[in-house]
């Protein structure tokens, strides 16, 4: 039995399960319109190709990884950029489903990291720091 002053647990279990899906529907979203929009963006034809961007970057070795952390640093090529969003497609999909909600908030967490930093130009908004900024306080409150 819980003392009065501590709250039930029960009484927010339906809150934080709504939580979860909305913000899995949210980062549904951010995905699918990445996943449009990658290839002009940053594929070999885009605007600013990703195999072109990240290795003109000044800084060298760790220092670069620390400033700009993504995961396109392991491998940078035009067959990398559509499995990115579409795994956070599947990351959305397993949230909504309540399948390993810590795994799939942080695969959506770091997926969504390494599009916003590899794409400074267009990534760079509001509501882009905004959902990783509430997705990584998800994590915390799984």
């Amino acid at each position: 039995m819980n003392p009065a002053w501590l709250p039930d647990p029960q009484r927010y279990q339906h809150v934080s399960s709504l939580f979860m899906r909305l913000l899995g529907f949210i980062y549904l979203c951010a995905f699918a319109s990445c996943l449009l929009q990658i290839r002009g963006l940053y594929g070999p034809d885009g605007i600013i190709p990703l195999v072109d961007y990240l290795p003109a970057l000044p800084l060298e070795g760790w220092r670069r990884h620390v400033a700009l952390p993504t995961l396109f640093w392991l491998h940078q090529s035009p067959t990398t950029l559509p499995p990115a969003p579409a795994l956070g497609m599947v990351d959305w999909l397993l949230l909504m489903l309540h399948v390993a909600r810590v795994r799939s908030l942080v695969a959506a967490w770091l997926l969504y990291l390494s599009l916003l930093n590899a794409g400074p130009l267009f990534m760079q908004f509001q509501w882009d720091t905004q959902l990783l900024e509430t997705g990584f306080l998800a994590i915390l409150l799984c």
